[in-house]
């Protein structure tokens, strides 16, 4: 587990603005303490140098994610990593003219 930042406000939409230590990719999992998924990076915004993650919680009452202010979020490596072309190695042939 990689520590992504600390939680420093939630939006109208109940989506959680962290300050991070480095940008992440849109789609990346979010994880806390215990290593419950809590959501995924929707956009990284602000300067590079210390640059702020929009991440939408799914699956969490309002109540927990009142819970999580002040608290650091994780993400993990492995999920991070989607840099990766997707698709099947057998796609359509291309037809010959």
């Amino acid at each position: 587990m990689k520590s992504l930042g600390i939680v420093h406000d939630m939006n109208h939409k109940g989506e959680l603005l962290l300050q991070a230590s480095s940008a992440q990719r849109p789609g990346t999992w979010v994880f806390d303490r215990r290593k419950k998924k809590i959501g995924h990076v929707l956009r990284t915004i602000g300067p590079v140098k210390s640059p702020y993650v929009l991440v939408k919680v799914t699956g969490i009452p309002d109540a927990e994610k009142i819970q999580l202010m002040n608290s650091e979020l994780f993400s993990s490596k492995e999920l991070e990593s989607r840099d990766r072309k997707r698709g099947s190695k057998h796609g359509k042939k291309k037809r010959k003219r």
